[in-house]
């Protein structure tokens, strides 16, 4: 397994000649197919790729690197016996040292101009604690119509994770983490870790800034559109809406929302009630 200072065959450990931006891939044992396709992770200067991979059935030996991953100096494989996404994140998190930092899945379709986007973006903004970009994916969202300053919420938009990027300055002196009450794998709530990231990051007064500049691209629709009818995925949106209202916003966008599920309203109300609750229990104060 990983640890900061393993030098251990179970992480190779890239320093390629001035590493800008870390990538940080999460995955896990026995779905990695894509990230070890030819093409999938292309080499560019100044980018690291960061991959986290979680294995809790323990499939794979301690000291195990994918051999398509041997020899790449632009590159740090860490393997884990934990389960649940946000944890998975603060695994690549924990890896990663250069500047500027990428949450990423293990399903994109990366290319070399995102990349440079990612980093010109932040070197060009000193100031700037969190990018907000696009990514390509085949749902339909709300984005501002321009470059806008989101240190408040921009209506209706709602971020990916890999659609943001961090200056890794700003979560190291705050602390930063992912919420790992929330995401995949977690005990209750099966999404809304961007929205929680964007909390933490709000709640402490960075600045955050959107650009409409299209940097991935996701092949499918996002787990949280897959999942939309699953307990854990409803839940979620309470903590969502605690996140981003006040208790009076709380209580007039419960049945707003409850109303848009594409579950039975009833259903959807009380699951989203319970998230609101948990939310008020144990994830605010985590933020």
């Amino acid at each position: 397994m990983f640890s900061p200072d393993d030098s251990s065959s179970a992480s190779l450990v890239a320093q390629p000649s001035r590493v800008k931006l870390d990538v940080m891939i999460v995955s896990m044992a026995g779905r990695m197919d894509h990230l070890l396709s030819a093409g999938a992770l292309p080499e560019v200067e100044g980018v690291r790729y960061i991959v986290a991979c979680q294995d809790p059935e323990h499939t794979l030996p301690d000291d195990y690197v994918p051999p398509e991953f041997s020899g790449r100096a632009d590159l740090r494989f860490g393997l884990f016996r934990d389960r649940g996404v946000t944890k998975n994140r603060n695994h690549a998190l924990d890896m990663s040292s250069a500047p500027y930092i990428y949450i990423a899945d293990d399903d994109l379709e990366f290319s070399a101009d995102g990349f440079r986007t990612i980093i010109s973006t932040m070197e060009r903004n000193p100031e700037l604690d969190c990018a907000l970009f696009r990514a390509d994916i085949p749902e339909k969202r709300v984005f501002p119509p321009g470059e806008a300053d989101l240190r408040k919420p921009w209506r209706f938009h709602s971020p990916v994770n890999f659609e943001i990027a961090l200056r890794l300055q700003t979560v190291r002196r705050y602390g930063i983490r992912f919420c790992e009450l929330v995401g995949i794998g977690a005990p209750r709530m099966g999404a809304g870790e961007e929205e929680m990231m964007m909390a933490s990051l709000r709640k402490r007064g960075c600045s955050i800034r959107f650009f409409p500049k299209v940097i991935v691209r996701h092949p499918g629709n996002t787990t949280s559109v897959r999942n939309a009818l699953r307990s854990d995925v409803i839940r979620s949106k309470g903590a969502v809406i605690g996140s981003l209202n006040t208790p009076l916003g709380v209580l007039l966008r419960l049945p707003l929302e409850a109303w848009r599920s594409p579950a039975p309203f009833f259903r959807a109300f009380r699951l989203i009630a319970d998230g609101y609750l948990y939310y008020l229990r144990h994830i605010r104060k985590s933020l």
